[in-house]
Order: C-alpha cells, then structure tokens, then sequence
C-alpha cells in the first residue's frame, strides 16, 4: 500500500519544497480593506490550458518552447484574448481562480491589460518546485489569509498544489480551495491514489478550519480531473476520490480498510442540498455538487463525451440560508470560450487561436442578511 504524508506550506515558507508567491500581504491592513458594495459574490473557476509566458524558462511543454515558435508577441495576444474573454462575461467575476498558469508574473500581466480598471488587486500564486504550471487566484477583495498546501506521496511531492485563501466581505468570512488534481494520464490506479490523496489533504484541512469555526463557509473549487459521477462511470467497484451518497458506495467505503483513518481520502458528493449524507457518517466529507441541476453536460470534452470535471463543491453552510448561500452556477458556453458547436474553444500554440480546452465555471452567492451571527 501506498504511504501518503502530508506536509502543510504556509506562505513562502520552505520554499525549496514548494513556490509560493503571494502578491498581496498575508494580513491585510484595516485600512486596505475594500467594503462590499453589494450582497453578492460571484466567482470563477478555469483551467486557462497551459498558460506560459513567452520565454524559455526550462520546464515547458514542447509546443512552448521558443524553438517550437512559442514568442513574446503570441503571449502577449494570449493574455489580451483572456481579459478580453473575461469581460464578456456579464457577471464580472469578484474571483478568479486560473488554472495551468506558469508563474505569479503572468497574474499581474493578466490584472494590468484589459482587466485593469476592474480591481483585482489582490492575487495569489502556488507551484511546486520544479513543475511546469501553478495556480493563481486574482480578486477584488483582499486575502485576510493566503496559504499553499502539498503532500507527499510514495517519497515524492505532488506536482500540484493546493491554495488556500480567506476572503471578509462585508464582514461576512468565506474560505475558498483552488485545486488541480493528477489527471487520468496514465496508470488508473496510480492516478486515482494521487488524486484520493488531493482530496485527504483538503478534508484534514477542512476539519481544522471547522473545528475552530464551526459552520465557515468553505468552497472547493478547480480542475480536479475526476467527474462527479466517477463512481458510477468506472463501475462502482472501487473508492473514487468523489463517491456519490448512496448505499453501494457507502458499503464499499465501511468495507475498505483505506477508510478507517481519521481522515478519509474522498470527498462525498450530492446533488441535493442537504445538510447530512444519507449512508455517509463522516462530519466533513459531505460537499453539494451543483452537475446536473445548476450544471448542464460538462465543462471538457474527451473522445467527444462531455466530461464533468472542473467543479465547484459546496459545504452545507453555503446553503442553509444563512449568510454566504448559493444563487445560481453556470457553465459559461458562449463565444469566445465555445467553438460553433458549442465544444470549448481549445487553445492551439501554432496558429494563435483558440481559448481553452476547458470552459470556466461560475458561482454566485448572495448573503442572507441578518439571521446569523457573523463566525
């Protein structure tokens, strides 16, 4: 069996194992903060596919490579599309989580194009040492706390991260997990540990944060190459790191001996906006999916089946009626991030043309004002 360690990086501390650049400070000052001028919050989940800048830094993939005819000029037409594309958005997004970004540079080149007078005066970036591609976040609100967290599994650190920022808005506290969990590229089993120990990573944290604040608002947000049907898809013969709340996956879960840490390794996901899992006891696994309800057919196509991959995850306090709750979550299926088709419009490094091969996900909450004491 495969030993998994956990290892929590705050901040910029122990950077020989993990980079972590935060632009903002950790601790915003009182006087930094920017009020609410509304109830709502909207945010903003996409994979960007692959987005390097356009020099050489050793650890790109081929097609970006300058000597592949990767340059400056298609970079910098690469970043004016994605601004541009983001403003075409009616619900201008208050956070933005980018996957498959090179570095905290190409944050700010994103927030200072055709961005730059919206206010995203925050942002947050996390890579391992030695990967090609990070996360970074960009926001309107200041981070009251920015964190990086990574594992270590089989004696090796986890190519991807996982960031972890706060947000007070309006008074109102609101943590949010952007993840990019191992793809399906290679060894199914192999593949499916690592992203079983993505998920055991965020749920230690996650019952951290609730046991100091019972009832926080939390998100899991992100590329996590995993759909929220997966159990059902591979069979329902083995733990997935998404099992869906019902019986035969409850009894797979209670006869594994993987199961019987404090810490389970997979998230339990529901379309129904419960506050308890039907066949699941476990206090801090259970997240609400909005796939099909708020969510329609997919967010990636492969072999021409729409996938359901990219995901907001929902815990219960984020629809109780209290405070932070869901309004509405869409996938965004218009031009210029979908083809004729409909199909995401994917990138291609030779011609210039193209978004992602991802489409974003958007989230709105609203805040139910005054029936719960801020926590």
């Amino acid at each position: 069996m495969k030993k998994v360690y956990l290892v929590l990086l705050y901040g910029l501390v122990l950077t020989m194992v993990i980079l972590s650049v935060c632009t903002c400070n950790s601790i915003i000052k009182e006087d930094d903060k920017t009020e609410n001028s509304g109830n709502s919050l909207t945010l903003l989940s996409w994979n960007v596919q692959a987005l390097f800048d356009g020099e050489d830094q050793g650890n790109e993939y081929d097609d970006y490579s300058v000597s592949k005819g990767w340059s400056n000029e298609k970079y910098e037409a690469r970043i004016k599309n994605i601004a541009k594309g983001i403003m075409e958005i009616p619900e201008t997004p208050d956070l933005i989580g980018f996957i498959e970004i090179e570095n905290a540079e190409i944050l700010e080149d994103i927030v200072s194009s055709a961005l730059k007078d919206k206010g995203y005066r925050w942002t947050f970036f996390s890579r391992n040492a030695g990967g090609s591609l990070g996360i970074g976040i960009i926001s309107k609100y200041p981070f009251s706390m920015a964190k990086s967290h990574s594992i270590i599994s089989d004696g090796e650190i986890n190519p991807r991260p996982m960031a972890e920022v706060r947000l007070d808005v309006g008074g109102q506290p609101l943590t949010v997990f952007v993840c990019h969990w191992k793809s399906k590229l290679g060894d199914p089993e192999t593949t499916e540990a690592q992203r079983k120990a993505s998920a055991r990573l965020a749920l230690r944290r996650i019952a951290e944060l609730e046991q100091e604040s019972p009832g926080i608002p939390i998100i899991v947000m992100g590329d996590l190459n995993e759909n929220h049907d997966e159990f059902y898809r591979s069979g329902g013969s083995f733990i997935t790191a998404l099992l869906p709340d019902d019986e035969r996956a409850a009894t797979l879960a209670e006869n594994s001996s993987e199961t019987l840490s404090l810490v389970q390794d997979f998230f339990v996901v529901t379309g129904e906006k419960t506050q308890q899992a039907h066949y699941f006891d476990y206090p801090h696994n259970l997240f609400y999916t909005p796939w099909s309800n708020e969510l329609q057919n997919g967010s990636y196509v492969y072999q021409e089946n729409w996938e359901t991959i990219d995901h907001f995850l929902l815990r219960p306090s984020l629809y109780d009626g209290l405070n932070w709750d869901i309004e509405t979550c869409r996938t965004v299926t218009v031009p210029p991030f979908t083809t004729t088709e409909g199909n995401p419009a994917a990138y291609n490094p030779r011609t210039g043309r193209g978004m992602s091969d991802h489409l974003p996900l958007l989230l709105t909450l609203t805040i139910q004002q005054g029936e719960k004491e801020t926590r």
